[in-house]
């Protein structure tokens, strides 16, 4: 997918999880879409979620890798319906088959890619490391490579910052000298009864569902209904 000079309307999608993706939120954000008309659509990472290779003990009614795998790549083709283009962010969850095969000692030249594995041709996976820079004064990055709150990313980078990772939403602003900064992590995109949050199922406040959207560089958090 090549970029344009300039997108007035983004709309991003948080970390999606599939195949725990909550698809009435995917739905409410098409919707949304039909109306506001994004010239672009990003999704912050996380599209994967790979629970079978987590670091989390598992559940002995979790799907093995592969059947979990094939339930992401059929919601992944459902969400593709809603959204035929869409710009994916690099992320730990969709590096983790990488990370399992790495361990195993397979060399990268054996190791299929994003594109391969999730076949769907409007969908362009920006791996990084750098973070995809549009619009020249927005670097959108998962949220795992720099430490910090968002709008300490957006100091760091002298940039506006859209990210994931964190499964809260924020807006933040900075006025530094020259400029005026904002940071937005619009939440996540999954269904909170899901497998995937079973090792926050304590916590109270785990989870913020809803998406984002920048308009002519204003950006704005859309909760679900």
């Amino acid at each position: 997918m090549k970029l344009k000079k300039h997108y007035s309307k983004i709309l991003i999608l948080g970390d999606i999880h599939t195949p725990f993706a909550d698809m009435s939120l995917i739905k409410q954000a098409a919707e949304f879409n039909k109306t506001f008309k994004a010239d672009l659509v990003i999704c912050t990472g996380d599209m994967l979620d790979q629970k079978a290779y987590s670091k989390y003990p598992k559940d002995p009614e979790d799907d093995g890798p592969a059947a979990e795998w094939m339930k992401a790549v059929a919601q992944c083709k459902k969400i593709a319906e809603h959204f035929p283009e869409m710009i994916i962010l690099g992320s730990n969850h969709d590096r983790r088959f990488i990370k399992k095969a790495t361990e195993a000692g397979l060399p990268k030249f054996m190791i299929r890619s994003l594109k391969e594995l999730v076949p769907i041709k409007g969908w362009t996976w920006h791996l990084g490391p750098d973070p995809l820079v549009i619009n020249g004064n927005i670097a959108c990055l998962h949220g795992d490579e720099l430490q910090g709150a968002p709008i300490i990313k957006a100091t760091k980078l002298g940039m506006n910052i859209i990210q994931g990772h964190t499964h809260q939403a924020s807006i933040q602003y900075l006025q530094t000298f020259k400029k005026q900064l904002w940071a937005v992590d619009p939440g996540c995109m999954v269904d909170k009864k899901g497998a995937a949050f079973d090792y926050a199922a304590s916590s109270l406040t785990k989870v913020f569902t809803g998406f984002g959207i920048v308009q002519d560089n204003v950006p704005q958090i859309i909760p679900k209904k």
